[in-house]
């Protein structure tokens, strides 16, 4: 007859035994939008992943950055959300608008295109994420007016286009957005943007600014994507 003789003692297993302790931990946070890091809460291990996307409140206000690496600094006590999104770049796009003098005969206006230079920028129908494009420009223009004498003059275009619907920005293409236009009689030789000012709104789409209240120029979208717009602007 075989016996089999277990030695239990020293025995690693704890079945039926009680659970070990959760663990804890922070984790290091970049600021997109004010270019700063900060530490977060402490969270449960694994409750968020190295390069995350998460938004939160700081002492600028609100923001969105991306998480950095596990740290045991308890500086800030940061609270995050997370955005559904894991990269490591803080933006998904990034839209460059283009303000550009048109002048023919008496008329003298402005024409505006968006380019994106990472992929399509594209309506979204779900959150009607319409755009309306505010803009203050002085236009400088020289020309013959109507008497047949030489004159030169600043002129103001002041105002937000009509809400632009349903488009497709073309990645690295200047896609016509809208224009203005005014007729200055006689015939305009020159026209130039002098100063401007220029500032999208997205419908449904939260603005950041890292310079007051005087541009927007960082975006997060419902989704947890974000793209960083580029325009015209002198505060």
């Amino acid at each position: 007859m075989y016996i089999s003789i277990g030695n239990s003692i020293g025995s690693s297993s704890n079945s039926g035994g009680a659970p070990a302790p959760p663990t804890y931990e922070r984790y290091l946070v970049y600021d997109c939008v004010y270019d700063q890091q900060y530490s977060t809460q402490e969270y449960t291990s694994g409750t968020f992943q190295i390069n995350d996307r998460v938004s939160f409140s700081s002492d600028n206000g609100n923001s969105f950055g991306t998480i950095n690496s596990i740290t045991d600094q308890e500086n800030e006590n940061l609270q995050i959300i997370s955005l559904g999104v894991n990269s490591t770049n803080c933006y998904d796009n990034s839209l460059n608008f283009i303000s550009q003098t048109n002048y023919d005969g008496p008329n003298v206006g402005v024409d505006f295109f968006c380019n994106p230079s990472v992929s399509n920028f594209v309506y979204n129908s779900s959150i009607e994420s319409y755009i309306i494009y505010f803009y203050y420009l002085e236009v400088y223009i020289e020309g013959i007016n109507e008497d047949g004498d030489y004159y030169s003059n600043t002129i103001t275009f002041d105002g937000g286009s009509e809400r632009l619907y349903n488009y497709n920005y073309l990645q690295g293409n200047n896609n016509f957005m809208f224009n203005v236009n005014s007729n200055r009689g006689g015939t305009i030789d020159y026209a130039s943007i002098d100063y401007g000012y220029e500032q999208p709104y997205f419908n449904s789409i939260q603005s950041y600014s890292s310079n007051g209240d005087c541009s927007y120029n960082y975006f997060l979208q419902p989704n947890g994507n974000t793209f960083y717009a580029n325009f015209n602007t002198q505060c």
